[in-house]
């Protein structure tokens, strides 16, 4: 789609989604972007944005000088707009628009009644509309003509507002790993004792003794009575074979599997790969599965890693990131709680983790093994209770998944 002739002033803020979304709605050929000192790098990444998006590399986006423009008073707003911003107008194409989203209430006042504008807008942060109006003797008079379609932002662009998305860890699961995903996740549910057999030999060798030296192998060789259930292990065992039957084996006498030895080869990454899909990455796979569901993949991302402009050590990465109705949201999801965390911990690593996305709103997802837990110490209303205080919503399977999100 080509752009349209027309400048687009914006006043950029911390939080810049909502200026992302209209001006990708009405696609000018300039856009102006107005930001304080403190709001200088937002506007970079703004810009950034912007013009890494094909239909608008042509796009000229320009950063009005705001040296003099402290935008506390009224009167040096309207000073800098009569001073800096018109003149700086009258040499670009009209008509002139005005999102009014960001900024001090001096220097919106100052902007509505320093010049003569075609519309103004305002885009709230998770409403899909564009409220506009014009500026009349009578004072603000809203529009009610349709404002264009509002265009598809992928969750790279929203992060990419706040920090700089790098290449994902991960892809989207292949359909073999949703489809043993959701088996486990039944398994689970249903107490199969088989696996929960299976999952607590895992547990203990892969996490809670993982340092122990019996355990520092590139594979481990157990009997069968290291299990109970054994009749019901075997399917599972089976089943996770398909994912590498390299890694996983069983005779008559015993079951091989995975150790804990450092990983050189190529071979031992793809077994410290499936130890961790078997230890929580199967979880993220069938809430990424319900997901794609209703949230399109341009929206959805799962192990997405960043890391901020001003510390290049500062890679953090993201169970899933997901963008719906104009929201960001931040998902942790945890299959059992790690060894030396505390429930609160799993509260806090998400909502530290959050802060570099902007204003997001933030899901923390627990499997069958963590809630089942929960529940057996009476914790679970207490600790869903603290999650709600902190701003954070606990889900705990497709059906709580779907009432946080709205879907």
């Amino acid at each position: 789609m080509s752009l349209i002739p027309m400048t687009y002033v914006c006043v950029v803020s911390e939080h810049n989604l909502p200026n992302l979304e209209a001006i990708l709605c009405y696609r000018p050929q300039t856009v102006i972007l107005i930001a304080t000192a403190n709001f200088t790098q937002a506007a970079k990444r703004l810009k950034d944005q912007l013009l890494a998006t094909p239909e608008f590399a042509r796009t000229a986006v320009l950063l009005a000088d705001t040296e003099h423009l402290a935008g506390n008073t009224l009167a040096n707003s309207q000073h800098w707009v009569q001073h800096a911003l018109v003149p700086l107008l009258q040499r670009h194409a009209t008509p002139h628009f005005l999102n009014l989203t960001g900024g001090t209430k001096p220097l919106a006042v100052a902007l509505l009644y320093g010049h003569a504008w075609q519309e103004c807008h305002y885009k709230a942060l998770g409403i899909q509309d564009i409220e506009r109006f014009v500026i009349t003797e009578r004072g603000p008079q809203v529009l009610t003509t349709a404002s264009p379609l509002m265009p598809t932002v992928s969750i790279e662009q929203a992060i990419g507002l706040y920090c700089e998305a790098l290449n994902n860890t991960s892809s989207a699961p292949s359909a073999l790993e949703q489809q043993l995903a959701q088996q486990l996740w039944q398994g689970l549910v249903s107490q199969d004792v088989g696996l929960g057999s299976l999952f607590e030999v895992l547990n203990r060798i892969w996490s809670l003794e993982r340092e122990e030296p019996k355990w520092q192998k590139k594979v481990i060789t157990l009997p069968w009575s290291s299990f109970t259930h054994t009749a019901h292990v075997t399917p599972w065992l089976t089943a996770l074979q398909q994912l590498g039957d390299q890694h996983f084996s069983f005779s008559d006498l015993s079951v091989t599997l995975p150790g804990n030895a450092r990983a050189n080869s190529r071979q031992q990454k793809q077994a410290a790969q499936l130890k961790s899909w078997i230890a929580g990455g199967w979880l993220e796979d069938v809430v990424y599965s319900w997901l794609s569901e209703h949230i399109p993949a341009s929206q959805l991302s799962i192990n997405l890693q960043t890391q901020t402009s001003d510390d290049r050590h500062s890679q953090r990465e993201a169970d899933i990131l997901l963008l719906h109705k104009g929201i960001t949201w931040v998902m942790e999801i945890k299959a059992d709680l790690p060894p030396n965390q505390t429930l609160p911990d799993l509260e806090n690593q998400l909502s530290s983790s959050a802060k570099r996305y902007g204003n997001t709103n933030k899901i923390l997802f627990i499997g069958p093994e963590l809630k089942n837990k929960l529940v057996g110490k009476n914790n679970f209303d207490s600790f869903k209770g603290r999650c709600k205080g902190n701003h954070v919503t606990l889900c705990y399977d497709k059906a709580s998944l779907y009432k946080a999100l709205g879907v």
